[in-house]
């Protein structure tokens, strides 16, 4: 009896030492956080938005290392890239599921080391961004909390963690600036940002040596200069950075991306359009129509309007989402103004308040446009897109041959001044500039339109330049007063930004 019991315990034994060769590992090792060679190509193929690159190191990395926690964060990354981009709405309930699903793996396995806390506070920070796109402010703020305190433990937790720098550098940089529109969001849950204190943050990591250095330094390089473009006032800096290299907006789109915007909104238009005329558009890369909405505006401000009229079709007829479909719209008929064609550009005026959602700036601007009734000068939109364009000469020309006799309402008037007022200022006429921007303040106090909230913003940027913080700061003041207007939240975050920068000195 003895006998059989013992042979049988030893093939019970030799039995299931032959399983363990072949078991999964995560029936033998405990999950944790692996930063492997995979993981980075991984990561940076995401990054580039070379999706199908990326998911194949990543299934590879699950396959070989299944107890490896790391490939989490690349699923979350490349599921908000594509549903960000492709704004499919019908992908959003999914998503959530998917990242508490992560979220409830990674807890679980309460590992060791600055990954774990970090994995955390980057898929709640991915949360946070998809749930703003589809202007779901309540879990918009629930994920930015959960974002932000996990990163702030982990920063406490591992100081020299250099990715943890990138994005908990970027919270505390926006939350620096945040509009009144969302000012709820600080008091409700006691956030208090600083922008300088963020973009540093930024810095260190991109000038790092530290092992972890390469990891998320791609997102770095180009954070860094969108946050001292717009939270620091200083495009010129931001603009020298992205022209000194490091960034690859060839092969990374997300670069390309970042830096086209960059470059369009500092009157770059000549820059931003070798961007994307240079981009590696192979079939390795995630589709986006948003490509198209891109080259119209830059097409536009270059006031190549047919070329811009094809693009920003295209990026109507193609994208299936309602970011900046307004807006578009609104540039087509813009466009069909522009050519004497006053057919086609009621059809695209009426195109505005059928397609597309009023969850960004620009598409509520353009919702209003259309409702109004109203249509822009010729003569001043003319002269806005060659400024915008970086057109300045032919936009100062524009402007002295304006018929002004022309201008009939109010708002054309202080449109006129403003605009007189802001090619001056591009063009070094600082002074001249800002004789413009306060009639401008004055005259167009109250308005929908936004020309005195913004000439009270470049108003503010030019005193600070000076370094004449006390004027700067009552304008930057005077630009937040005013409410009701265009704009409201871009020009809020500018001009608290720049509120903030004044009083740090």
């Amino acid at each position: 009896m003895e006998h059989r019991a013992g042979k049988a315990f030893r093939m019970l034994w030799a039995t299931l030492l032959a399983f363990g060769l072949t078991w999964p590992s995560w029936l033998t090792a405990q999950d944790r956080f692996e930063w492997n060679d995979r993981m980075q190509r991984a990561w940076e193929s995401v990054t580039c938005m070379r999706m199908a690159e990326a998911m194949a190191w990543n299934a590879a990395e699950k396959s070989e290392h299944p107890y490896n926690l790391a490939p989490l964060m690349v699923d979350s990354y490349a599921d908000l890239l594509k549903l960000y981009f492709g704004e499919l709405r019908a992908e959003y309930p999914r998503f959530r599921d998917d990242q508490e699903a992560r979220l409830e793996r990674i807890e679980e396995a309460r590992a060791e080391g600055p990954f774990y806390l970090f994995s955390q506070g980057l898929m709640h920070f991915h949360g946070a961004l998809a749930a703003i796109r589809f202007d779901d402010k309540w879990n918009a703020a629930l994920e930015t909390r959960k974002a932000y305190l996990h990163l702030r433990e982990n920063q406490e937790k591992h100081p020299q963690f250099g990715p943890n720098k990138v994005y908990y550098g970027v919270l505390t940089s926006m939350l620096g600036a945040v509009p009144g529109g969302y000012q709820w969001i600080l008091n409700l849950f006691g956030f208090r940002g600083d922008i300088r204190k963020g973009t540093r943050m930024l810095l260190d990591h991109i000038e790092g040596r530290t092992q972890s250095a390469q990891v998320c330094r791609s997102e770095a390089l180009i954070l860094y200069p969108y946050l001292v473009s717009v939270l620091e006032g200083d495009p010129a800096k931001a603009i020298r950075h992205i022209e000194r290299g490091g960034i690859n907006p060839v092969r990374n789109h997300l670069h390309a991306f970042m830096a086209m915007n960059i470059l369009i909104n500092n009157q770059r238009s000549e820059a931003a359009l070798r961007i994307i005329e240079g981009m590696d558009r192979s079939a390795d890369y995630l589709p986006i129509p948003f490509w198209h909405f891109e080259k119209g505006h830059i097409y536009l401000n270059l006031f190549r309007l047919r070329e811009a009229q094809a693009e920003y079709t295209r990026f109507v007829n193609e994208f299936k989402g309602d970011y900046y479909v307004r807006d578009a719209y609104e540039k087509l008929s813009w466009i069909a103004l522009l050519q004497n064609d006053p057919k086609r550009a009621a059809e695209m005026r009426a195109m505005v308040l059928k397609r597309g959602t009023d969850v960004s700036d620009a598409d509520r601007s353009a919702t209003g446009n259309a409702r109004s009734g109203q249509w822009p000068h010729p003569t001043l939109l003319k002269a806005r897109l060659l400024s915008d364009g970086g057109l300045q000469a032919q936009a100062w020309e524009t402007l002295k041959l304006a018929d002004t006799r022309s201008l009939s309402t109010k708002a054309e008037r202080v449109e006129y001044g403003y605009r007189m007022g802001r090619t001056l200022d591009l063009m070094g006429r600082k002074d001249e500039a800002l004789r413009h921007y306060a009639a401008t303040i004055e005259q167009g106090a109250g308005m929908r339109e936004y020309f005195a909230a913004r000439a009270a913003l470049q108003a503010g940027l030019i005193h600070e330049e000076r370094r004449e913080c006390e004027q700067a700061a009552a304008l930057f003041t005077k630009c937040l007063e005013m409410t009701g207007h265009e704009y409201k939240n871009s020009l809020d975050q500018k001009a608290k930004a720049g509120l903030q920068r004044c009083q740090g000195r």
